[in-house]
C-alpha cells in the first residue's frame, strides 16, 4: 500500500510541476514580468514569488508532503538579510519558497538545477544567482551579483554545504556565504531543515510524505563585527544548525 501511495504521489507531483508550471505558472510569470519590464529585481515586491510559492504549494499538497514552519517572526522586515539553511534534497527549493513567503528574496542557485525546464524561467526574475562551484572565476562573479542584491536592499538565501546531504545532521560549510557576508555586513539567519531528504532522495528516489519541518533560527547581526569575527561565523552559523538538529532528536 506504502509503495502504490508513494509511485501515485511521485506522478502527481512531477505531473503538477509541468502541468501547473507550464499552464498556469508560467502565463502568471509572464504577465508579472510585462508589467515589470526593466524593473532590476521584479521579485522585489514579492510578486514573483507567490507565483512561485503557489506553483510550490500545489506540488508539495497533492503529492501529501506537509510543511511546518516555525520561527518566522524572527525574520527582519526592515532590511535585507542572508538565509542560511542546510541542504538536504531538490525538495529543498520548493519547501523554502512555501516557508518563506512574504519575504522576497533570491536563491544562490547550482547552475544545473537552474538550467532545468521551467525553473530556469524563474531565476532572473527571482533575483536568484547561478553559480558554478568548480569554476572559481564565476563562482566570485557570482557571490559578487548576490552581495550588489543585498546592497541593492534585496535579500538573498545560500546553501553552505555547497551539495545536498541525505541526511538530518549538517555537514561542515564552505566559506562562500560568509564572503557575502564580509561584503555587506548583512543580518545572517540561519534555517534548519529538518526531513526534507526522506521526499524523494532517502526514499529510493520516489516522492514519499515525511512530515518536513523549516526552523527559522535567531538572526545574527554582522554589521559591527571585526574581521576576526567573520572568519568565525561560519562555526557560529553551523553551530547553531547542528544544534537545532540535535533538538530533534532528542
Amino acid at each position: 500500500m506504502k509503495s502504490f501511495k508513494e509511485k501515485l504521489h511521485t506522478i502527481l507531483f512531477f505531473a503538477n510541476f509541468f502541468i501547473y508550471g507550464i499552464f498556469t505558472a508560467m502565463p502568471q510569470l509572464k504577465k508579472e514580468l510585462k508589467k515589470k519590464e526593466g524593473e532590476k529585481i521584479p521579485n522585489r515586491d514579492g510578486s514573483i514569488g507567490e507565483i512561485a510559492y503557489n506553483w510550490s504549494k500545489y506540488c508539495l499538497d497533492d503529492a501529501g508532503v506537509k510543511v511546518e514552519v516555525r520561527g518566522t517572526d524572527k525574520i527582519p522586515t526592515d532590511k535585507p538579510v542572508l538565509f542560511i539553511p542546510n541542504h538536504q534534497s531538490y525538495a529543498d527549493i520548493p519547501i523554502l519558497l512555501y516557508a518563506l513567503r512574504g519575504y522576497p528574496f533570491g536563491f544562490v542557485i547550482r547552475y544545473t538545477m537552474a538550467a532545468l525546464p521551467l525553473i530556469k524561467n524563474f531565476v532572473a526574475p527571482l533575483g536568484c544567482v547561478s553559480i558554478k562551484q568548480e569554476d572559481i572565476r564565476q563562482s566570485v562573479t557570482a557571490l559578487n551579483k548576490a552581495s550588489e542584491n543585498i546592497k541593492d536592499g534585496f535579500s538573498m538565501l545560500i546553501f553552505p554545504e555547497g551539495r545536498r546531504e541525505f541526511t538530518n545532521t549538517p555537514k561542515p560549510f564552505k566559506n562562500g556565504a560568509f564572503k557575502i557576508v564580509q561584503k555587506t555586513g548583512v543580518t545572517v539567519v540561519p534555517i534548519y531543515l529538518h526531513n526534507s531528504h526522506l521526499i524523494f532522495e532517502a526514499n529510493g528516489m520516489r516522492i514519499g510524505s515525511p512530515e518536513v519541518t523549516v526552523t527559522i533560527l535567531d538572526p545574527i547581526e554582522t554589521a559591527q563585527m571585526s574581521r576576526a569575527d567573520i572568519k568565525v561565523l561560519n562555526e557560529k552559523v553551523f553551530d547553531a544548525i547542528s544544534t537545532a538538529a540535535k533538538e530533534f532528536k532528542k
